[in-house]
C-alpha cells in the first residue's frame, strides 16, 4: 500500500493544482470555482494516527435576522453528503471529513478534492441568497453592502 503522504504529493503534482505543504503532513490547496471564484476554494488535508481529514471554510456567518434559516438549510445538505458542514465559535461554515488510513488511496481523494469543489461551487450562491438577502440586495441596487 502507498503511503498517504506519497498518494497526496503525487495526486497534486499530477492534477497541477495550486497547493503549498502547510506543514509535515499537512497540505493548503487552493482552487477556482465556476460560481465560487473569489477567494476561491480552499482546503487543508491533513495526515493524522488514523484518518486523512480535510477541511474547508465555506462563507462567514450569516446575517443574524436570518441565521436560523440559513443553518437550517446548510444542515439538511449533510443528510446527502459525503462531507458535512459545520460552524466554527464566530458561526462561520466550514466543510469537514475524514478518511481512514485504511481505506485511502488516490481514488479516495480524488473523491474528498471534487466533494470539496462539488459542495462549495454549488451551495455558494443559493447560500448567498439565503444567508447574506440584505447584502445581496445591495448589491442588486448597487449600494455599498451593509456591514454586521
Amino acid at each position: 500500500m502507498t503511503e498517504p503522504k506519497e498518494v497526496i504529493e503525487s495526486y497534486l503534482k499530477e492534477h497541477d493544482l495550486d497547493w503549498e505543504p502547510d506543514g509535515e503532513h499537512s497540505w493548503y490547496i487552493r482552487m477556482e470555482g465556476e460560481f465560487k471564484k473569489s477567494p476561491g476554494i480552499s482546503m487543508i488535508l491533513r495526515i493524522g494516527e488514523r484518518t486523512v481529514q480535510v477541511e474547508s471554510y465555506f462563507i462567514r456567518a450569516p446575517e443574524e435576522e436570518v441565521q436560523a434559516r440559513a443553518y437550517k438549510w446548510i444542515l439538511q445538505r449533510n443528510w446527502r453528503q459525503y462531507l458535512r458542514y459545520a460552524c466554527d465559535e464566530e458561526g462561520a461554515i466550514h466543510l469537514v471529513g475524514q478518511v481512514p488510513l485504511d481505506c485511502f488511496d488516490a481514488e479516495e481523494l480524488d473523491r474528498l478534492i471534487g466533494s470539496v469543489f462539488e459542495y462549495q461551487d454549488e451551495n455558494f450562491r443559493p447560500f448567498l441568497e439565503i444567508g447574506f438577502p440584505r447584502a445581496v440586495q445591495a448589491i442588486k441596487e448597487g449600494k455599498p453592502i451593509p456591514e454586521e
